[in-house]
C-alpha cells in the first residue's frame, strides 16, 4: 500500500508537507493491533523533493517509527540535511527504546514536520524543545485532526485521565435486546455479527456482566484475525467468581481475563485469569482500569451494565446495530434499570452504514454547553 501511494505522489510535479504527512499517516496505520499501549506512528524522510524512506512503529517494544524509517534508508548518510515527517512528536526520554530525538539530531536531520504533540506528559513538548535546542527546525502540520484520529483512544486517555468507553450492542427497531428471558437472541445478520466482532481488535478491554456471560457464554475474542499481538483483556463483572468457573472464558487461554467480583470463594487454576474483589461501580471500574494503563473499553452488555455506565455518564461512543424487526411486549430493552434517576447524554451521529438488511450507527459524545 505504501509503495502504491508513493507512486501516485511521485507522479505529481512537486509534493508539499500535506502530501508527505498523508503518506506518514498511511504508514502509521500498518501498526494497528500491534502497538498495545503505544500509539501508532508513521514517518517519512524526504530530501530534494524525493522520498528516501518510510517506516512505522511495528509493535510494542520495537523501534519507534523515526528509528524504523532511518533504518530503511539505503545509507544513513542520506539523512544529513533531510526532512523527517512524523505523525507524533518524537520522544526525548529513555523508555522501552532509546530517545528518538537524539538519533534524529545525531544523523543530521535538519527539519522535522510533526503531526501532533504527544499528550503523554513524559513526552509532551519535551521532544520539540530538545530538537529546537539542537538547531533542528520544527514545524507543526495542518493535518492535526487527521493525525489525531489515528490514536483517538491514546489521546483521550492522556487528556482525560481515564479510558475511552464505547457502548456496543445490537437491537431491534423498538430497542429490544432479548426476545426470550434468559435465552440468547440472535438479532442481526451474519455480516453485522462479523463486523461487530472485528471492532474488538481496536480496544484494549472488553467488558460484560454476569447475566450476559451466563446466557451467551461468549469467548470475547477477535476471530479470523491473526495480526492481533495484544488481544483485548476480557473483563467479567460478577457477584461471585465461583458462579462462572465453568465458563469458556475462564478456562481458555486465548486472551487475558480480569474478573471483577464482589466475592470470591473459589480458586481458579488458570494463570491467564486475575480475580479482584471490590464494590465495583462504573466509576470504580474506570479508575481501576485507568491505573492499569488500559486506554479503551468496549462495553458489550448486558442491559443492566449498559444502564449503569449511562447513569454514571461514562459513555463516550455508542455503536448500535439495528435490525429491521419489532419484538414488542416485555422483551428486554436497551439499558434497562429499575433506578428512578434520569440522565441525558447527548451524542453526535458520526456514521450510518448499511450492512445487508441491518444498520450500524456510530455516535460520539457531545458535551452540552453550560447555560
Amino acid at each position: 500500500m505504501i509503495n502504491s501511494l508513493r507512486g501516485i505522489f511521485l507522479e505529481m510535479n512537486r509534493l508539499n508537507d500535506v502530501d508527505y504527512m498523508k503518506l506518514a499517516i498511511q504508514a502509521a496505520r500498518h501498526g494497528q493491533g500491534c502497538t498495545y499501549t503505544n500509539p501508532m506512528v508513521g514517518a517519512v524522510i524526504v530530501k530534494d523533493n524525493q522520498i528516501l524512506a518510510t517506516g512505522y512503529h511495528k509493535q510494542f517494544g520495537a523501534n519507534h517509527a523515526e528509528i524504523d524509517t532511518l533504518n530503511n534508508l539505503k545509507s544513513i548518510d542520506q539523512a544529513q540535511g533531510a526532512t523527517m515527517y512524523v505523525t507524533l512528536e518524537p520522544c526525548s526520554h529513555f523508555g522501552e527504546t532509546p530517545p528518538c530525538c537524539r538519533r534524529i539530531v545525531g544523523v543530521g536531520i535538519h527539519k522535522v514536520v510533526i503531526g501532533q504533540k504527544d499528550p503523554n506528559p513524559v513526552v509532551h513538548e519535551n521532544g520539540i524543545r530538545f530538537l529546537r535546542e539542537h538547531h533542528v527546525e520544527v514545524v507543526m502540520t495542518s493535518l492535526s485532526k487527521d493525525v489525531r484520529n489515528i490514536n483517538q483512544f491514546y489521546n483521550f486517555y492522556f487528556e482525560n485521565q481515564r479510558p475511552f468507553i464505547t457502548l456496543k450492542y445490537a437491537s431491534t427497531l423498538d430497542g429490544k435486546l432479548n426476545q426470550i428471558e434468559n435465552q440468547r437472541s440472535i438479532i442481526t445478520g451474519h455480516e453485522a455479527l462479523k463486523d461487530a466482532n472485528q471492532i474488538r481488535q481496536n480496544y484494549q478491554a472488553i467488558l460484560i456482566g454476569e447475566h450476559t456471560l451466563k446466557i451467551d457464554n461468549p469467548a470475547l475474542t477477535v476471530r479470523n484475525d491473526t495480526n492481533i499481538k495484544y488481544p483485548p483483556v476480557r473483563i467479567l463483572l460478577v457477584n461471585n467468581a465461583s458462579s462462572i468457573v465453568d465458563s469458556q472464558i475462564v478456562n481458555d487461554k486465548q486472551a487475558p481475563v480480569l474478573i471483577l467480583c464482589h466475592e470470591n470463594d473459589c480458586e481458579i487454576k488458570n494463570n491467564n485469569v486475575e480475580v479482584v474483589e471490590g464494590r465495583w461501580t462504573p466509576e470504580r471500574i474506570t479508575s481501576f482500569l485507568n491505573e492499569k494503563g488500559i486506554q479503551s473499553i468496549l462495553v458489550e452488555g448486558g442491559s443492566r451494565v449498559q444502564s449503569d455506565f449511562i447513569q454514571a455518564g461514562l459513555v463516550d461512543r455508542v455503536i448500535n446495530y439495528i435490525s429491521p424487526k419489532l419484538w414488542g411486549g416485555q422483551s428486554l430493552p436497551v439499558a434497562y434499570s429499575k433506578m428512578d434517576k434520569l440522565v441525558e447524554l447527548n451524542f453526535r451521529i458520526e456514521d450510518v452504514q448499511q450492512i445487508e438488511s441491518d444498520l450500524k450507527i456510530t455516535a460520539d459524545r457531545q458535551e452540552v454547553p453550560h447555560v
